[in-house]
C-alpha cells in the first residue's frame, strides 16, 4: 500500500489524477466498472506501485522460503481481499483516514489468512 500511495501521491503532483478521480468517481456513481477505468486512466503510478509494492512482498517471500513464506502470502491475500474496499472509500474519505483504515482492514485479514493457514486441515490429521 506504501507503493500506491506513493504512486497516488506523483500523480496528485504532476496531473492532479487522485483529485480528478475522485471527482469522476463521485460524479459517475459507485459501479465497480466505473472505480477500475478510473483508476487504470487517471492512476496510473498508483497501480505500478501497487504492483511494484507486490512484487517486493514475494521477493521477500521467495528470500525468506519457509521462514516467513507464509506472513508473505497472509499480507498478499489481506490486501488484495481488501483492495476493492479500498478503491470504495477513496472516493468519500480523506485519503490519510483511507489510509488508516485500510492499513487496519488489511492487516486483520492477514491475520486471519494466517489463522487459516496454521489450522491443520482434517485431511492432513492422522486417522485413529
Amino acid at each position: 500500500m506504501l507503493g500506491a500511495a506513493a504512486g497516488a501521491a506523483l500523480d496528485e503532483r504532476h496531473h492532479q489524477g487522485f483529485t480528478t478521480w475522485r471527482a469522476a468517481c463521485r460524479g459517475a456513481g459507485l459501479r465497480l466498472s466505473t472505480l477500475v477505468e478510473f483508476t487504470l486512466q487517471l492512476l496510473p503510478l498508483a497501480v505500478i506501485g501497487l504492483l511494484l509494492g507486490g512484487l517486493v512482498v514475494l521477493a521477500a517471500g521467495a528470500l525468506m522460503r519457509d521462514r516467513h513464506a507464509r506472513l508473505c502470502v497472509a499480507a498478499h491475500a489481506g490486501c488484495a481481499v481488501t483492495l476493492p474496499v479500498a478503491l470504495i472509500l477513496c472516493a468519500f474519505l480523506p485519503p490519510m483516514l483511507m489510509l488508516a483504515i485500510d492499513g487496519l482492514l488489511a492487516a486483520l485479514a492477514a491475520g486471519l489468512w494466517l489463522m487459516l493457514m496454521r489450522t491443520p486441515s482434517r485431511a492432513s490429521r492422522a486417522h485413529p
